[in-house]
């Protein structure tokens, strides 16, 4: 009985030395699955931290360079929007030119301007002062402008047919008897020539004519309108010239547009040089 009693009281220990050592077991292993979690999670923030911390540069890198990026097309779009300006501008101006140049070449001629004058318009682009010198020349288009070498030529005739006039005889009238008195005359007077004096309508015709062989239209056409063969003067000489005047005016018109639309496309060029 008493090794029974020893044998159970043996037994009880060692099943109360296993449950303490379960219970130690339990807390050891609790414990230790408390430490080893806390260190994982403490390694998954600093990884969470660094990633963070990473990707913060990055994305402050990204942008950065994204600001450089948009800073390098802003840059590059106004650089482009000056080339293009100034490509815009550079072939106006040689489309400017080249229909000022064809408009001279066929001024150099009596055909006529129309088709020049419309490359000029469309060149143009609402450029007022080429339209001003289109405008000078936009009714004269289709027929054309007589040269200074056909209008000294015509002169000649001119002359002749005005000094007739003026030779009329006052009270003679102006009809075939009066016509033949003024031929008669011009026949058997001396026809003044050069640059003379005098405030008749002779000497006032041998003055245009002394201009134009001089090349002087413009002056050819201010004696022309004086006051020796003015229609108040002497309306049957003012008749025979009229028509000259006329046309004489249209080509110093043409080329004083012509002038001006050269200089203007010769300041043009030189703003784009500059």
């Amino acid at each position: 009985a008493a090794e029974e009693r020893a044998d159970a009281a043996a037994r009880a220990r060692l099943a109360e030395a296993r449950a303490q050592q379960d219970a130690e077991t339990r807390e050891f292993t609790e414990r230790e699955g408390r430490r080893l979690a806390a260190e994982l999670q403490a390694a998954i923030d600093r990884e969470l931290s660094a990633l963070r911390q990473d990707f913060v540069a990055k994305s402050e890198g990204r942008q950065a360079e994204l600001g450089e990026l948009a800073a390098g097309v802003r840059a590059a779009e106004a650089v482009l929007g000056e080339t293009r300006q100034y490509f815009n501008a550079n072939l106006q101006v040689h489309q400017l030119s080249a229909a000022a140049l064809a408009l001279g070449k066929r001024l150099e001629t009596s055909e006529p301007v129309g088709a020049e004058l419309k490359l000029l318009r469309e060149a143009a682009q609402g450029d007022p002062l080429v339209a001003t010198a289109v405008a000078a020349l936009g009714g004269e288009g289709k027929k054309g402008v007589p040269t200074a070498a056909q209008l000294k030529a015509r002169f000649a005739g001119v002359h002749e047919a005005a000094r007739r006039a003026a030779l009329v005889p006052e009270g003679a009238g102006g009809g075939a008897w009066g016509q033949l008195l003024g031929s008669l005359l011009a026949l058997v007077t001396i026809r003044p020539q050069g640059d003379v004096q005098g405030a008749g309508a002779d000497e006032a015709l041998a003055r245009v004519s002394h201009r134009l062989a001089a090349g002087d239209l413009r002056a050819a056409v201010a004696e022309a309108e004086g006051p020796a063969l003015a229609a108040r003067g002497n309306p049957a000489v003012a008749l025979v010239v009229r028509d000259w005047i006329k046309d004489a005016k249209l080509r110093l018109q043409a080329e004083q547009a012509l002038k001006i639309l050269n200089a203007h496309t010769a300041l043009l060029n030189e703003k784009l040089v500059l």
